[in-house]
């Protein structure tokens, strides 16, 4: 949760964290990431998020148990298989081992932790594996599900390649986002039916300059502005 978190938040897009039986339909972007316990309920709110035009993104670990902390005998991620178009054939706990993947474009990303061997039916491949028996293997895939798209993240990666995969859901929603914003600023809004606030956070202890609708800002280390724009 605290790298997907941290990969939107070094953006400067606004955040919710949310109880899994909350509305879905007025996020562009859903993540849920390691949905270790689940129900009927959720899978079918989930699959008509997606079906309707939404963008969901899934982790490893999850579908592992019901409701009722039953261990599902499938194969994971269980109730989740049709959304994500792909099951997990193997699996390797890795720990501090270092790997890595690499992206359709040929880049490279180190991951640790926890390594999903995928088996695609019906997604795409975005990312492989580049070592151990493995290699060559899905570990990260998008699937098109009625309007909208569901990615399954099968291991857990440097703080690098959740900024990319941000970046990346983010335009392609049409989302306004700050791809340059320096590490520890955050930028975050609040709007009425007239107005809208930006909250520019320096969290560091350094000055920051940040591009803000074409203004720079000069913030000293810690400090906070607001902006202020009409509708």
């Amino acid at each position: 949760l605290r790298l997907w978190h941290d990969g939107f938040l070094s953006l400067g897009v606004n955040i919710d964290i949310i109880h899994a039986d909350c509305a879905f339909e007025k996020y562009d972007i859903v993540v849920a990431p390691t949905q270790f316990i689940t129900d009927e309920g959720l899978v079918s709110r989930l699959e008509n998020y997606v079906h309707a035009g939404g963008t969901l993104v899934m982790t490893n670990r999850s579908g592992v148990k019901d409701e009722n902390n039953t261990r599902l005998t499938g194969a994971l991620p269980n109730a989740f298989e049709n959304l994500c178009g792909c099951r997990v054939i193997e699996y390797d706990p890795i720990g501090t081992m270092q790997q890595r993947i690499i992206l359709c474009d040929d880049s490279r990303y180190t991951i640790q932790r926890w390594c999903d061997i995928l088996q695609l039916h019906g997604a795409k491949e975005y990312a492989r594996y580049a070592d151990s028996f493995y290699e060559g293997k899905p570990a990260i895939s998008v699937n098109s599900f009625g309007e909208g798209t569901c990615m399954y993240v099968g291991t857990v990666g440097e703080r690098s390649l959740y900024k990319r995969i941000a970046d990346e859901l983010l335009s392609k929603n049409g989302i306004a986002h700050y791809p340059d914003l320096p590490t520890g600023v955050e930028i975050t809004t609040r709007e009425n039916e007239s107005v809208i606030l930006t909250f520019v956070f320096n969290n560091t202890e350094t000055s920051q300059n940040v591009m803000i609708n074409e203004e720079t800002l000069c913030l000293i280390p810690f400090e906070t502005k607001i902006l202020e724009q009409d509708k």
